[in-house]
């Protein structure tokens, strides 16, 4: 998780300064050339990171309630909380069939 949330924050960087700023100067300096599509993938990093709302913010309630937390709880919350964003997506959201528990081995 910590790593693609990683990758998504440099990419993000990444399309910031280079992407759209410079494709923004170039049109504030009437300069012309071929435009570069892009995903902004802002919407990903607020997803993982929007204060009270986002992935980490979750998972941080889920550690402080009171009471047996586990992977299976913090997932249920994950999809009542999130089923419906376009960009999230689990296991069962996906297929209502496949279920995975993670086992403590997992996390080595």
């Amino acid at each position: 998780f910590c790593i693609n949330y990683c990758n998504e924050k440099l990419q993000q960087l990444f399309i910031q300064l280079t992407l759209k700023s410079e494709q923004e100067e170039y049109e504030a300096e009437g300069i012309e050339w071929e435009p570069v599509q892009f995903f902004n993938n802002k919407i990903i990093c607020d997803l993982v990171e929007e204060r009270h709302r986002g992935i980490i913010s979750l998972l941080d309630e889920e550690c402080l309630r009171p009471g047996d937390a586990t992977d299976l709880t913090f997932l249920d919350r994950l999809e009542d909380k999130m089923g419906n964003h376009p960009h999230f997506v689990t296991h069962r959201l996906a297929d209502k069939m496949t279920r995975k528990t993670l086992e403590r081995g997992d996390f080595r």
